[in-house]
């Protein structure tokens, strides 16, 4: 795999000097107050954890929330939650009007997608659901960063959401928009990809937005730029003809005088995936 792409994927936060570090939906690290729950606390109990999930009352389900965020921040251990996925998903299916720590969940589903985004994958449906619903709640950015880690291993299981990817682009975290451009870039480079099932040209080019991929080139993150050059590229290699005479006005731009090198070398990458004029 192409080291850009999975730029943004399995680091919490990761904070470069233009980036807002804060921007991610979770900063807040406060847990619930129920008795086994306390910073560093090394025991785990999943039976009991797996078992408040399903509580009907809302408070007992949020305290089994709060005491997976705790085991994934303070213990060593964090796949030993990896079981408490499915019941994850089925919490962030529920109206906002119902709970109101979907935040929380997203964080939780984002560090285990980076722990295993295999176990995340068949949550990528209703992860998605959740984005196209509510593009500006405060879990938006977590669940971008949760498709961000699966696209990174199994592209195809994001494949069906470059819509909602697109939209990500808009966002108004920096690290949100990035996670963004990282997942539709990799899901670009699974469709050129014979090893990636699923994952077909005609697909890409009739359901991603091209036009927000392009404005994506003059965004203010580098990382952003540079996930938009290599999900150009990858299609420009597939025969998808994006706007090839602005594109190509565009990267040679970027490629000349763009103000970081992983851009530059990035986009001088994807100009010379086009064919020759």
């Amino acid at each position: 795999m192409d080291g850009e792409g999975g730029n943004a994927v399995g680091q919490h936060r990761d904070s470069e000097g233009e980036e807002d570090a804060g921007s991610g939906a979770g900063a807040d690290s406060s847990v619930g107050s129920s008795a086994d729950v306390s910073p560093g606390a090394s025991e785990f109990d999943l039976p009991s954890v797996l078992a408040r999930l399903d509580d009907p009352t809302p408070a007992t389900r949020r305290e089994a929330v709060d005491r997976i965020r705790d085991a994934i921040d303070h213990d060593e251990r964090p796949e030993r939650c990896l079981p408490a996925v499915p019941k994850l998903r089925t919490l962030l299916e529920e109206s906002t009007a119902e709970i109101d720590y979907h935040d929380e969940v997203a964080y939780c589903l984002a560090e285990l997608a980076a722990e295993s985004p295999t176990d995340v994958a068949p949550s990528t449906d209703a992860i998605a659901g959740f984005v196209d619903a509510h593009d500006s709640h405060a879990a938006t950015p977590d669940l971008l960063r949760c498709l961000a880690a699966v696209a990174a291993e199994r592209p195809a299981a994001v494949g069906d959401h470059l819509e909602t990817l697109a939209v990500g682009l808009d966002h108004e975290s920096p690290a949100a928009r990035a996670d963004a451009a990282a997942a539709l870039s990799r899901v670009a480079e699974g469709a050129s990809d014979d090893d990636v099932a699923s994952i077909e040209a005609g697909d890409v080019d009739a359901t991603l937005p091209w036009g927000r991929v392009l404005e994506s080139l003059e965004d203010d993150l580098a990382r952003v730029r540079e996930n938009a050059c290599r999900a150009i590229g990858f299609a420009a290699e597939l025969g998808i003809e994006v706007e090839v005479g602005t594109v190509r006005d565009r990267l040679a731009g970027l490629a000349d005088g763009d103000s970081v090198p992983a851009v530059r070398e990035r986009a001088e990458w994807a100009l010379e995936r086009f064919p020759e004029a």
